[in-house]
């Protein structure tokens, strides 16, 4: 056989055999940028969490998966009657309605709730709202009011029970809902 034949021959396996790696190389690349993509917007964008119990009825029930936002919360983009989720002094996390904002004043008369004196009727709308030892509450600028949509005797743990709750505590604002 002619060396020159053999020598191409090798030359062409060769050039197939660097071709393949170079094609691993980029799905590799590829794979990793997705998969580094992923795990940036997880962490810093958006995550899934399970509702644990059902202080949220009717609106979200145990076992359901929800997606929240976890950049850019403020006063600037938190509303009233937005789902939160954020964590108390004991590391509990908790998902709940967002009722009262910073500087407003929240009352729960004959299980109705007030915001600045006036009936909420957005956030009243899920039923009869419980009172306990206290029923008014005056937020100051970092502070917000949450209840949970099942108000009535021990259904929610909230602010009703462990008061307001600081800015820097909210790390989640519901963006979609597993139906």
């Amino acid at each position: 056989m002619d060396p020159r034949l053999i020598q191409k021959r090798k030359l062409r396996k060769e050039k197939y055999r660097l071709d393949r790696i170079r094609r691993l190389q980029k799905i590799f690349v590829f794979i990793s940028l997705i998969l580094g993509l992923a795990l940036v917007l997880n962490f810093f964008v958006v995550g899934i969490v399970q509702v644990q119990g059902d202080s949220m009825l009717p609106s979200l029930s145990h076992g359901q998966k929800i997606i929240f936002q976890k950049f850019a919360l403020n006063e600037q983009n938190l509303e009233r009657a937005d789902v939160i989720l954020f964590r108390d002094d004991r590391d509990r996390d908790y998902i709940k309605r967002l009722v009262g904002l910073p500087g407003e004043y929240i009352q729960i008369l004959n299980g109705k709730v007030y915001v600045n004196g006036e009936y909420d009727q957005q956030t009243s709308a899920y039923g009869y709202t419980h009172t306990y030892s206290k029923n008014q509450w005056l937020l100051s600028d970092d502070e917000y009011f949450v209840l949970g949509d099942n108000r009535q005797v021990d259904n929610s743990i909230d602010s009703r029970f462990f008061g307001v709750i600081k800015e820097e505590k909210i790390y989640g604002k519901m963006l979609l809902i597993e139906r």
